[in-house]
């Protein structure tokens, strides 16, 4: 038996924050948009604030990919022009999922590497992104069935982003992480590491009470503890993943 990663687990992770605002809207998520040009064209923002309407508004055009890249464009024209490396980052973070939902993982791969270059590993604040990044080119490199690399960035996705500071898009991203390398062990038959890293995803989802990604990592469980004829256990988290 072979497990399959899902990749667009992850992909939706980052955009969790979002598609629960417009879910919220019980009309449209016209007003959202309109409130957000609204914004922009005011002179109340400080130039971060009008990167991160930016960046907002592109992902609410995620569906119309021209419209995402022309906010994105002027979000990392001004980002680039106040010197935010952050920002600058997140707006090459924000391209590369345009890329990766139109199945184009040569450009994923690119804008991440774009993104890291901006990026320095003992600045504290620029880890979550680090850790994003690596993530995204793992799903790319996974895509691509380049599974070394896949698994070489998913690794160290996780280091970056265990050392960042805590918050909702730190802690999913981690969840799906370890649930994806617990799948990556499993297919390797290290049943082992699976079990070990689908119990990492465990705990953090729990945590962060992360109920949707639970079904799958007890499933994960059961299945590995089966392998390894522990037929008792696998029996628990059987009964706990129905």
């Amino acid at each position: 038996m072979k497990f399959v990663l899902p990749i667009f687990g992850l992909f939706l992770s980052f955009f969790a924050p979002f598609l629960v605002a417009q879910e919220a809207d019980v009309q449209t998520s016209q007003p959202t948009i309109e409130g957000i040009k609204a914004a922009l064209a005011s002179n109340s923002l400080t130039d971060q604030e009008r990167v991160e309407k930016l960046h907002e508004i592109g992902q609410l055009f995620f569906d119309q990919p021209d419209s995402t890249v022309f906010y994105l464009s002027k979000a990392l024209e001004l980002s680039k022009r106040i010197n935010d490396s952050v920002l600058i980052s997140d707006t090459y973070i924000n391209f590369s999922l345009v890329d990766l939902f139109r199945d184009n993982y040569d450009n994923t791969l690119k804008y991440n590497d774009s993104a890291t270059q901006y990026l320095n590993s003992k600045n504290r604040d620029h880890l979550l992104n680090l850790g994003v990044a690596a993530t995204l080119k793992g799903i790319a490199y996974n895509n691509n069935e380049q599974m070394d690399q896949a698994f070489e960035n998913i690794l160290r996705a996780n280091r970056f982003l265990n050392e960042a500071p805590v918050d909702e898009v730190s802690q999913n991203y981690l969840v799906q992480n370890y649930s994806d390398l617990s799948l990556i062990y499993f297919n390797i038959e290290e049943y082992t590491n699976a079990i070990n890293s689908a119990k990492q995803a465990l705990g953090k989802a729990k945590s962060i009470g992360a109920t949707h990604h639970q079904a799958d990592i007890y499933n994960t469980l059961a299945t590995a503890y089966m392998e390894l004829e522990e037929y008792a256990l696998a029996e628990v988290y059987l009964d706990s993943s129905a």
